[in-house]
């Protein structure tokens, strides 16, 4: 068996890390540490090395396992703050184990499209690329971190064993396409942040009720369109834009609106049968 020193081709950089700054602390200061650029091992199972040449591993690179056809589990230790774009896409990973919870950023695509069954997030990670689970259709789990203020576009696009998510309560806005094709989600747990749902962020999924949180202020085209089971959508008072399409498709909705509201000049507009509720 080959060792870790030469089954990995890295590159020792120099990565400038936005420094915490605490009361005394240098603020210009820098960390230094490794980047692991590509994996040439055999193995499925894959434990990424705390340190190289005495220095930290601090990020998993661009694109750095993507198409191995031999990896099926990662543990990831808690020295890596950051995940490169398309990292692990393209490959049988099934599972993926995060030590601790220092991880900051998880670039754009860098699960997309795998074999993960279930993942949860380190909960410090605040920001998260485009696609990040892109069609891995076998993903039926994921807790996602709790510092998180956006879900991108295209996050969950076709996962389709998805069934239930619950959205972070700091989440304001839901990408375009963000879950959409994800045929099997019945059950949304709307943050109570949320502002703007996406367009098609929803499309074509099994949701069968939305209860919107208050504060939400628009929903932009085909959010839901295409959602055939969704039988109730509750609109706040707060809302000031719905696309005419946004529901395209929902022929067994019915909306719950407020009188003289956004959402009542809606479903009025469209044809929609409402209910009033609130005052």
């Amino acid at each position: 068996m080959s060792s870790p020193r030469r089954a990995i081709r890295i590159v020792i950089a120099l990565l400038f890390l936005m420094p915490v700054c605490m009361a005394g602390e240098d603020a210009g200061s820098y960390d230094y540490g490794v980047i692991l650029t590509e994996w040439t091992g055999d193995s499925c199972d894959v434990a990424v090395p705390k340190s190289l040449d005495s220095k930290s591993v601090i990020m998993i690179g661009d694109n750095c396992f993507c198409g191995n056809e031999f990896i099926e589990a990662v543990l990831i230790p808690d020295t890596v703050l950051v995940i490169g774009e398309n990292a692990f896409a393209d490959t049988g990973l099934t599972a993926a184990v995060f030590e601790g919870s220092e991880m900051r950023e998880i670039k754009g695509g860098a699960f997309s499209y795998t074999s993960l069954v279930s993942i949860a997030l380190p909960d410090r990670v605040d920001h998260l690329g485009e696609g990040l689970f892109d069609e891995c259709d076998a993903l039926e789990n994921v807790v996602l971190p709790e510092n998180l203020t956006e879900l991108p576009a295209y996050t969950f696009r076709e996962c389709v064993s998805l069934e239930s998510v619950t959205i972070p309560e700091y989440v304001d806005t839901i990408g375009e396409c963000a879950f959409y094709g994800c045929t099997g989600l019945k059950t949304v747990a709307f943050s109570r942040e949320l502002k703007v749902i996406g367009k098609s962020a929803f499309d074509s999924c099994a949701i069968e009720e939305a209860v919107l949180p208050d504060g939400i202020e628009m929903i932009l085209s085909g959010a839901f369109a295409g959602c055939s089971g969704l039988g109730w959508c509750e609109l706040p008072d707060s809302l000031v834009y719905i696309s005419d399409d946004a529901f395209y498709g929902c022929e067994e909705l019915t909306l719950g609106v407020h009188p003289d509201s956004c959402g009542y000049r809606y479903a009025v507009g469209q044809g929609i049968p409402y209910v009033l509720i609130g005052d």
